[in-house]
C-alpha cells in the first residue's frame, strides 16, 4: 500500500488496542508519542472505519488484515477487536497463517532492521531462542476472543497454498468469491542482504528522524533482492527451541505435519546456498556516504 492507505493499514491494531498503546515503528511512533494525540488519533480510526462500514451493502464482506495483530493480541487488542466485530457484523472469522519458525524469524529480524533495529542477526536469534514459545501464545489470545470455531490457522509456504497464493488461499478458505478484475501483486519487496547491513549500519549512526525516513526509503528503492536464510546453526537452535511448541500447535489443531501444515523439520535440511560475506568497510563506506549525501540535502534545503 503507499500514502493513505499504508497509513492506516499500520495504525489499525494502534486503534484496536484499548488506551492507544505507542504505535509499532520510528516513524509513526514520533508523531503521536503524546498520550491525547493517541487517543484522538484511535477515535478518528474508528469514526473513519465506522462511516466506512455503513456505506457498504448489507451482505458485504468485510476482510481486516495486518500481519503484527497476532504479535499484540495479549496487550487487549483480540477482545476489542472482537466487540468490534460483534458491533458491525453478523459474523467475524479469524484466519492466521503460520510461517516456518526459522523463516519468520529471520523474515521478522530484517523487517525490524527497517524499522530501526541495531543487533546482528546471530544476536537476534540468539535471544528469540531463549523462549521455548512462539506461535501458541500469541494466538491463544485470538482463540480465547473469538472462539476455536471462528479461528483457521493456516500455513504461509508456497507449495501448501492454494494455487501457491496467499490471497486466492485466504478467499478459498473464508469462501469469499473471486471479483471479477480482482489482481494480487507483491508490493512489499524484500531489501538485500548488503542493503540490510547499510541500514542496520545508519541505524548505530545518529541520524534526525527525517533523514533516517529518507535513508531507508533509498536503500528500500535500490537494494531490493532476497535475504539469506538462517545459518544451519541458528536453524538448528530454532528447532530445538521451538520444537514443543510446535507439537503443541499440531496437537490442538489435528494438523498432519507435511500434509497440511509446514514441515518444521524441514529445517535442519542443510541446502541454502552459501551466502558471500559481506564487505564490512563497503558498508560502512556505502553507509557514510548516503548519510553525508542526506545531510547536504538538509543543509541546502534549509538555506
Amino acid at each position: 500500500m503507499a500514502g493513505r492507505d499504508h497509513v492506516r493499514h499500520l495504525i489499525f491494531r494502534f486503534a484496536m488496542t484499548p488506551g492507544g498503546l505507542p504505535l509499532g515503528g520510528p516513524p509513526l511512533a514520533t508523531q503521536y508519542e503524546d498520550s491525547d494525540r493517541r487517543r484522538q488519533l484511535r477515535e478518528n480510526v474508528l469514526a473513519e472505519f465506522k462511516e466506512e462500514l455503513s456505506s457498504l451493502p448489507d451482505d458485504a464482506s468485510v476482510v481486516i488484515s495486518d500481519e503484527a495483530l497476532f504479535r499484540f493480541g495479549s496487550n487487549g487488542l483480540a477482545e476489542e477487536a472482537f466487540a468490534f466485530s460483534q458491533r458491525h457484523f453478523e459474523s467475524a472469522l479469524v484466519v492466521c497463517y503460520l510461517r516456518r519458525p526459522d523463516q519468520y524469524l529471520n523474515s521478522i529480524y530484517y523487517q525490524l532492521v527497517r524499522a530501526g533495529e541495531r543487533c546482528t542477526r546471530e544476536e537476534f536469534i540468539k535471544d528469540k531462542c531463549v523462549s521455548s514459545e512462539l506461535y501458541s501464545s500469541k494466538i491463544r489470545p485470538w482463540i480465547n476472543a473469538f472462539g476455536a470455531d471462528n479461528f483457521i490457522v493456516a500455513p504461509y509456504q508456497k507449495d501448501l497454498l492454494t494455487d501457491g497464493d496467499v490471497v486466492n488461499d485466504f478467499l478459498a478458505r473464508t469462501g469469499i468469491p473471486f471479483r471479477d478484475g480482482l489482481r494480487t501483486e507483491q508490493r512489499n519487496l524484500s531489501v538485500n542482504q548488503f542493503g540490510s547491513e547499510v541500514m542496520r549500519y545508519i541505524n548505530l549512526q545518529e541520524v534526525l528522524p527525517a533523514n533516517r525516513n529518507l535513508l531507508r526509503a533509498v536503500i528500500q528503492k535500490n537494494f531490493i533482492g532476497k535475504v539469506p536464510e538462517l545459518p544451519i546453526s541458528d536453524r538448528h537452535a530454532v528447532h530445538s527451541a521451538y520444537g514443543e511448541d510446535h507439537q503443541k500447535l499440531l496437537n490442538e489443531w489435528s494438523l498432519v505435519e507435511g500434509e497440511t501444515f509446514y514441515r518444521f523439520d524441514d529445517m535442519l535440511l542443510d541446502d541454502s546456498e552459501e551466502q558471500p560475506a559481506t564487505d564490512p568497510e563497503l558498508v560502512r563506506s556505502v553507509g557514510d556516504a548516503l548519510l553525508s549525501t542526506v545531510k547536504i540535502i538538509g543543509e541546502r534545503q534549509q538555506s
